[in-house]
């Protein structure tokens, strides 16, 4: 059985989150102050095969952060659930997921994503700390499954993330809502950690007007349902002029666009300045 160490602020509602980690058949420990058999935090880090920190922008944080500081040290992933609050400039290089403590579903998702993202840094350390990623390589998925690409357009996208820095996943799914599924998550917080880490991506080689609205709806159902602020369009053609879009934070662009952006560092302007520009009406 997987560990997990949760740190987090003292008092803190943990909502979902033992039932969903339970749900995996992942055990957790956290630093409740009052038991003397329980190991130290230290101690239960070093234990730990993951680590998720809570932040709540109270003074707690700095218990969090000191933690998880040490459970990067020791080569162990690192998932921070930020509680309304911006995380700091030197935790970004971890994975932030921005979504109630209370919601199983967005909770459940955004840590199968975690657990299932490669992590390469730590391929790069000694053989006894690869031990941590081998084990959550084997760590079951309950509601969640993460498939191949499959079309040549998908690949592109993929390695295009990839070339650039980033990192992608190809089709994750939600088993109980199958309905729809998004090609790729892309991490690109490198770019723009706030809208861009992680990033939602659907690939069509064409796309007519009369399916864009469409299209705009499945991305923002699963960006409400996953906290997830920022979603790519991406095609093999030139897509149709969006006259109206449902939400600024829906780029549509052809492949090499985004690629030319990606490789040059420039996707997380382009964001904020289109973002811009649809707010106040301007194109």
């Amino acid at each position: 059985m997987a560990k997990c160490y949760i740190a987090a602020p003292a008092g803190v509602d943990l909502g979902a989150l033992p039932d969903v980690l339970s749900d995996r058949a992942i055990s957790w420990e956290w630093a409740k102050g009052t038991a003397n058999a329980l190991p130290s935090p230290s101690e239960a880090i070093i234990a730990a095969d993951f680590l998720i920190g809570i932040v709540d922008g109270s003074r707690s944080d700095s218990q969090v952060f000191y933690e998880v500081g040490l459970a990067a040290g020791l080569g162990k992933p690192v998932l921070l659930i930020a509680k309304g609050r911006k995380i700091p400039s030197d935790l970004r290089q971890f994975q932030v997921a921005k979504v109630p403590l209370k919601d199983r579903r967005a909770l459940g998702l955004h840590i199968d994503i975690f657990l299932k993202t490669p992590k390469r840094e730590l391929e790069e350390r000694s053989p006894s700390q690869r031990t941590s990623a081998a084990t959550l390589n084997r760590l079951p998925r309950a509601s969640t499954e993460f498939h191949g690409t499959v079309s040549e357009l998908e690949d592109r996208a993929y390695n295009i993330v990839e070339a650039c820095g980033g990192r992608a996943i190809a089709q994750p799914s939600d088993s109980v809502r199958a309905k729809y599924r998004p090609d790729l998550l892309a991490w690109l917080g490198h770019q723009d950690a706030e809208l861009l880490d992680p990033t939602v991506i659907e690939i069509r080689r064409r796309v007519y007007p009369k399916d864009m609205r469409q299209i705009e709806e499945q991305l923002l159902v699963f960006m409400q349902a996953t906290g997830i602020r920022t979603a790519f369009v991406l095609t093999a053609e030139s897509p149709p002029q969006v006259e109206r879009q449902l939400s600024p934070y829906i780029y549509w662009l052809t492949l090499d666009e985004f690629e030319a952006l990606a490789r040059q560092s420039k996707l997380g302007t382009y964001v904020r300045e289109t973002r811009n520009r649809v707010m106040h009406g301007a194109r």
